[in-house]
């Protein structure tokens, strides 16, 4: 065979053997070229915005929003024809889940948000949604009113001691936020309940002395811990109003039942979440009282 023709046999045999990365590599530019790309990046932002089991997680529980970042939402949802649930949702995971001390994410930023989740994440994003909607149904009102005859004084203070360090009963953390009178003065200071619901618990409990347990019609509990007695005639199963008397502010628990003065007087509230895996998961209150705080009941006491 002449020199020549041996050359081109080679050449074209040497093409075969790399031709079989060939094909693969121009699929892949097809890919990259006709939008693969674009949902490859698209579907990584999508589970990047939401944790693995988005409602046990540290992000959802804090609840972090200012009372003016709900105040802007209350107005744009005004706009909208979502549930206030899917709002909420759309402009926590917008926001990775801190609104507490940032502007409100644009309309556009919650819109494209909801595309990605509601095409990738979709059973996550709605629990998500039916969760912020439990949380923030019907009526709410702040827990402690303020005094009709002292206008101009707040009643109350408290802060952000969510997951702060506890040790008696053991090394725990803090599943709530402390309401603190202006006075020091157990059995002085109204609680009332925050929502429409039922009275699920009362009694005594080592931890958390004279307490009432309240499910709300939307299935969230609220813990009203401490108290130094109870409303008048307030049993088990009876069904109360938001803004309705439960028992008045005091300093009860921490051993048997009937102990007293451990600590200076306060109400312990915690709220929890009932879940597809956890019948009451605590969430932060400390936000949701920031919020409540522009529906203040006045009474004379």
């Amino acid at each position: 065979m002449a020199r020549s023709s041996r050359k081109r046999i080679w050449r074209l045999s040497g093409l075969r053997g790399r031709g079989k990365w060939l094909l693969p590599l121009f699929f892949l530019l097809l890919l990259l070229t006709s939008g693969g790309l674009t949902a490859a990046l698209r579907f990584q932002a999508a589970v990047g915005y939401l944790p693995e089991n988005v409602l046990a997680s540290a992000e959802f529980r804090s609840l972090r929003i200012s009372q003016e970042n709900w105040q802007r939402l209350q107005e744009r949802r005004a706009q909208e024809e979502e549930g206030f649930g899917e709002e909420l949702a759309a402009a926590m995971v917008a926001g990775r889940f801190d609104l507490s001390g940032q502007s409100l994410p644009s309309p556009e930023s919650c819109r494209r948000v909801k595309e990605l989740l509601t095409y990738y994440r979709s059973r996550d994003y709605r629990q998500l949604a039916a969760a912020y909607q439990a949380l923030f149904a019907g009526e709410q009102v702040f827990p402690v009113p303020d005094r009709q005859q002292d206008p101009d004084r707040r009643q109350t203070g408290y802060e952000n001691s969510w997951m702060a360090p506890r040790n008696y009963g053991g090394s725990r953390n803090h599943e709530g936020t402390d309401i603190f009178g202006a006075e020091s003065l157990p059995g002085y200071y109204p609680v009332l309940s925050i929502t429409e619901g039922t009275v699920e618990k009362l009694g005594w409990l080592p931890l958390g002395g004279y307490r009432v347990g309240v499910r709300s019609d939307s299935g969230v509990y609220y813990y009203y811990a401490h108290l130094d007695s109870y409303a008048e005639g307030l049993r088990a199963g009876d069904r109360v109003q938001a803004g309705e008397l439960l028992g008045f502010l005091g300093d009860t628990g921490y051993g048997e039942e009937g102990t007293r003065g451990k600590f200076v007087p306060h109400l312990h509230l915690g709220i929890y979440l009932r879940t597809q895996e956890e019948p009451e998961l605590a969430v932060n209150p400390y936000y949701v009282l920031g919020i409540l705080e522009q529906n203040i009941r006045r009474y004379r006491y």
